[in-house]
């Protein structure tokens, strides 16, 4: 996660990385606009673990997870890099329906919104 972090804001600074994302982003996986892509994509993954480990709106910070990989799965992993890479994108991809739907917990910073419900 903090490698992940460090290298998000590393790529805001490093031309060796820019162009990087820009050749595999724009020529191998032809998507308009390749830099701007992958800010969103590293932002995405970035922010929504963030929201994730920290338990604050975590369905949004999964949603944001779990967009980004099933992307990434179809785009980038999908044929020959399906063995290794492709079962990671998708598993992270699972795991964040998963929290998409039974949400953070009783544990969670979310779970100090909720309103108590009345029984009567």
């Amino acid at each position: 996660m903090l490698k992940n972090g460090r290298f998000f804001f590393r790529l805001l600074s490093s031309e060796e990385d820019r162009k990087f994302f820009e050749g595999w982003f724009g020529n191998d996986l032809h998507f308009p606009f390749p830099l701007f892509m992958a800010y969103l994509a590293k932002g995405a993954e970035f922010f929504g673990g963030l929201l994730i480990l920290v338990g604050l709106f975590t369905r949004i910070g999964a949603s944001l997870v779990a967009f980004t990989m099933l992307v990434a799965t179809l785009t980038a992993n999908i044929g020959k890099n399906w063995g290794v890479d492709g079962t990671i994108t998708i598993s992270f991809c699972l795991f964040a329906i998963v929290l998409i739907y039974w949400g953070g917990g009783k544990y969670a910073l979310d779970s100090l919104f909720k309103k108590p419900v009345l029984k009567s």
